[in-house]
C-alpha cells in the first residue's frame, strides 16, 4: 500500500550537527515504507522564507518523491502575495506555517489576509496546533479562519489536546483535515474515524525529527476497515493535494 506523508522537513534547526540533508530523509522514508512526502526546508522556520522557498524548489526537483511546500513568515508579509503566486507557478502543492516554532494570531489582519491569498490561488495550507511543549492551543483560531475560505487546511499536533476539540472544530470547518501522528492516544483515532469519518485524516510524521514507526505501526493495526486506512494512509492527500489545481476541492 502507498504511503503519503503530509509533514517532512529537511534541513537544521537548532544547530548544523542536527542537519538532515534530503538523502537522510529519503532513507528514513525507506525504512519506513513511505512513498513520497510533502516537504520543506528547515530555513523556513525563521524569517528568510524566500531563501526557504528556493531551497525546497532546489531540492525536491532534484528528489521527485519530495513534494514541494511553501512557507511565509508572519513578521516578513510585505510581498507575500508574489511569493504566494510565484511558488504556485513553480509546482509548489501547498503552503505551510511553523506556528510551533514562532507562533501566530490568527484572529489577526495578517493571519486573516493570508489565509485570503492562499484562496486566490488555490493553494492549501499546513500550520501546528501547537507550540513545540504543546502548551499552547491554536485549534480553535485555526478553525475560525478556515471556516471563511474554501482551501483544505491540514493541521497538525492536534492530537494533546484531546479529540472532543477537533471533532468540533471538524464540525465548523469542513475543509479542516487532521494529522494523525498524535492521535493514538486513548483510542482518539477510532473514536474520530466513527465520528467523522476517515475522510478528514492524513498521514503526518514530522521526519526526520520524529521517527514515523510508530505512528505508522499504530495506522497499519488499529481496528478500522481497510477502506479507512487507506484513505488516511494515501487517499486523502492524494485527493485534497495531489490534484489539478484548476479543478475544485474535494
Amino acid at each position: 500500500m502507498e504511503i503519503l506523508d503530509c509533514n517532512a522537513l529537511f534541513g537544521g534547526i537548532r544547530s548544523e550537527e542536527e542537519r538532515y540533508d534530503p538523502g537522510d530523509v529519503l532513507a528514513m522514508m525507506d525504512k519506513a515504507g513511505i512513498s513520497r512526502a510533502l516537504a520543506a526546508s528547515t530555513i523556513g522556520c525563521f524569517a528568510n522564507f524566500v531563501l526557504a522557498n528556493n531551497e525546497t524548489a532546489e531540492v525536491c526537483k532534484e528528489h521527485g518523491r519530495l513534494i514541494p511546500v511553501g512557507t511565509i513568515h508572519p513578521t516578513s508579509y510585505t510581498d507575500a502575495e508574489n511569493e504566494i503566486e510565484e511558488c504556485r507557478d513553480r509546482g509548489f502543492k501547498a503552503f505551510r506555517l511553523y506556528t510551533e516554532f514562532y507562533g501566530a494570531d490568527f484572529d489577526g489582519a495578517v493571519m486573516r489576509d493570508f489565509f485570503s491569498q492562499l484562496e486566490k490561488y488555490r493553494m492549501p495550507l499546513i500550520v501546528s496546533a501547537s507550540n513545540l511543549n504543546l502548551s499552547i492551543n491554536y485549534l480553535e483560531g485555526i478553525a475560525r479562519r478556515a471556516a471563511e475560505v474554501c482551501i483544505p487546511v491540514i493541521v497538525l499536533n492536534v492530537g494533546a489536546f484531546g479529540t472532543a476539540a477537533l471533532i468540533e472544530c471538524a464540525k465548523r470547518a469542513p475543509n479542516l483535515y487532521f494529522a494523525t501522528r498524535l492521535l493514538y492516544i486513548n483510542r482518539g483515532l477510532e473514536y474520530i474515524v466513527e465520528t467523522i469519518g476517515s475522510e478528514r485524516l492524513v498521514m503526518g510524521s514530522g521526519i526526520p525529527y520524529h521517527y514515523p514507526m510508530q505512528s505508522l505501526y499504530y495506522l497499519q493495526t488499529v481496528n478500522i476497515p481497510e477502506s479507512d486506512r487507506e484513505n488516511i494512509l494515501y487517499k486523502n492527500l492524494e485527493r485534497v493535494i495531489l490534484h489539478d489545481r484548476k479543478g475544485d476541492f474535494a
